[in-house]
């Protein structure tokens, strides 16, 4: 699993440059799931940043990859402050 997680994570950095990632593998699964926080998400609304997370990964990804992947959740930097404040 530790390589789809590079992977994954390889994949972000080079679309979304200086991106924060939190991913982790999913306990009992073959799953990995978490956040990506980039400021470059600002202009887009929430559909729209899953959107283009989901096509990147998509595009990048094998079949058998995509079915390993949790909830990728695509955030900005002021909606993790913000969720970070109500913890």
């Amino acid at each position: 699993m530790g390589t789809l997680k590079n992977k994954v994570e390889q994949v972000i950095q080079a679309r979304f440059p200086g991106a924060q990632m939190l991913l982790e593998e999913v306990p009992l699964s073959a799953r990995l799931s978490g956040h990506v926080i980039w400021d470059g998400f600002d202009t887009m609304n929430a559909r729209e940043r899953q959107q283009v997370l989901r096509q990147v990964l998509h595009t990048s990804l094998t079949p058998q990859e995509e079915l390993n992947l949790s909830v990728i959740l695509a955030l900005t930097t002021t909606e993790l402050d913000g969720i970070l404040e109500a913890a």
